[in-house]
């Protein structure tokens, strides 16, 4: 059955007989309303299933809430916690914006797992307003015809829904992205209808376009499908001839400063670590396709498989509006420079999937209008609704896989965290050392977060710590170490004199051993080169 997203009621509409039934059946007419000849019924059933759709959404947001307040922090927010206790210009894997607001959300509200992740909560706000902004230029009135089923879709998708509600740079990558687009395209489809746009929006998507490279590095793909939309389309060359195009761009650029001078100083460390050192030795010698479909089935199954036919209709359909054309147009320029680039990257290296988001940020608004066929969003919900399910009680609970005998490595490194502070305090009134580190950044960030330390540190190079602690000045020092299964212990052994064995805790859950911290008393430290 088709979909169309027009035909659902807003509260308090009457409807007549002739927008019940138009001359061809409407997108969400056809899934929200029955077909009958009366007006009140098919209304009344709009209205039940209007009250459907929002249940979902305040189901798959009540996920959200019970995963932020009760999974314990993975190591990269750990380390983004630790960086914005640590104010730099910038830092050594990504740029500062996101781990600033780490910062200062830290000194206004504390440590704790709310503190840390309620951001992701507000930019969903700010993402819901976006949305309901979109609706009502598609359906005016009309608008919850489109976002209820487009809130629902994103809520579903396990990367924007459950994924999202990690403190990690993507949540308000994806946010600052949505936003610069919003007003881009608001600017754009004015001036090709017109002649001219607001210049408050012009630059308003310049600020958050600027925001967004100021999050991660790939905001600039954003920035270049910009650049090339505008050059693409014939109404918007003229815009090349105006000042405001250009003090935008310069506006968007200069936001970039803090990470350009940061690297400018330690020698374009960060860029190195992304383009060269983070790849093996002549990793552009052979093509790997185990990378290839590996990087491609991972992004379609948490994206989420059933929206690939809404994504691809969206691309190869005729826009309805100027808006719409806007939208596509500058949505498939992103997507495309986006996802061949990664693409190309996957067949030499391994490439995550969340390094490709932008592709889909203005895609995901119009899923609900082009998703094709019923069964095609109720397939998506449910599928949804089990991996959240499933990833919130393997996090929160039990990692369920290890009851079956197979190993998570992945959410066994959640659980344990809280049971730090209390034996690690008594430890530190004890032996009184100079510092205290662990072998890995992954396991110094969570320590840190545990004890509420922004100095704990990590003996091992290529990560923002290296930046952080002198090691020289802490040369012949005492450490209290703690490693997470005794990994890179020898890291531990070489970098002093002594190291003795103090306490193990042990992390267990409904009897299932999910590793052990261990502590030692490390004397005489001595630095690596």
């Amino acid at each position: 059955m088709k979909w169309d997203l027009s035909g659902l009621p807003s509260r308090g509409t009457e409807l007549s007989s002739d927008k019940l039934l138009p001359g061809r059946p409407r997108f969400m007419s056809e899934i929200f309303l029955s077909p009958t000849s009366t007006v009140k019924a098919p209304a009344s059933a709009g209205a039940r299933q209007l009250c459907l759709l929002q249940a979902i959404a305040l189901g798959f947001i009540a996920i959200k809430v019970v995963y932020i307040l009760s999974v314990g922090p993975i190591a990269d927010e750990a380390y983004y916690w630790m960086w914005g206790r640590n104010f730099q210009l910038s830092y050594f894997d990504h740029p500062p914006f996101h781990a600033w607001l780490l910062g200062v959300s830290d000194l206004l509200f504390g440590r704790s797992l709310l503190a840390l992740r309620w951001m992701t909560l507000a930019t969903l706000g700010g993402t819901f307003y976006v949305y309901h902004l979109w609706a009502k230029r598609f359906a005016g009135a009309n608008w919850q015809a489109y976002f209820w089923p487009g809130i629902v879709i994103y809520l579903a998708s396990p990367t924007f829904g459950i994924f999202s509600s990690l403190a990690m740079h993507d949540y308000m990558l994806i946010f600052l992205a949505l936003l610069s687009g919003h007003f881009f395209i608001g600017y754009f489809t004015d001036y090709a209808d017109n002649g001219r746009g607001k210049l408050r929006d012009l630059y308003l998507g310049a600020l958050f376009l600027g925001l967004t490279g100021l999050t991660k590095y790939t905001g600039l793909l954003f920035g270049l499908g910009v650049f090339f939309y505008i050059l693409s389309e014939r109404p918007l060359r003229p815009l090349f001839k105006t000042s405001h195009l250009y003090l935008a761009a310069l506006f968007a650029l200069a936001l970039q400063l803090p990470y350009l001078i940061w690297n400018t100083e330690h020698g374009f460390a960060s860029f190195r670590f992304h383009l060269e050192d983070r790849h093996a030795a002549n990793w552009l010698d052979s093509i790997k396709p185990g990378a290839i479909s590996d990087y491609v089935l991972v992004s379609i199954a948490l994206i989420g498989p059933f929206l690939v036919p809404a994504f691809v209709r969206f691309l190869l359909a005729k826009p309805e509006s100027t808006f719409e054309r806007t939208a596509r147009g500058l949505g498939n320029w992103i997507f495309w420079i986006s996802s061949l680039l990664f693409l190309a990257v996957s067949m030499f290296d391994e490439v995550n999937w969340w390094w490709n988001l932008l592709a889909y940020v203005l895609l995901l608004p119009f899923a609900a209008k082009y998703m094709g066929w019923r069964i095609l969003f109720y397939a998506h919900v449910i599928f949804g609704a089990v991996v959240q399910v499933f990833l919130l009680v393997s996090s929160a609970v039990v990692p369920l896989t290890m009851l079956w005998g197979v190993a998570d490595v992945t959410r066994s490194q959640l659980f344990g965290w809280d049971q730090l502070p209390r034996p690690l305090a008594a430890l530190e009134a004890q032996y009184h050392p100079d510092f205290i580190a662990s072998s890995r950044a992954e396991v110094a960030s969570i320590v840190g977060f545990a004890m509420d330390d922004p100095h704990v540190t990590a003996l091992i190079d290529q990560n923002e710590y290296q930046y952080l602690f002198d090691r020289e000045a802490h040369r012949g020092d005492t450490a209290l170490i703690v490693l997470r299964d005794d990994l890179r212990k020898d890291i531990v052994d070489q970098q002093f004199a002594s190291v003795t064995p103090l306490t193990q805790i042990p992390i267990i859950r409904f009897g299932l051993n999910l590793g052990t911290f261990e502590v030692y008393l490390a004397k005489g430290y001595r630095p690596a080169p």
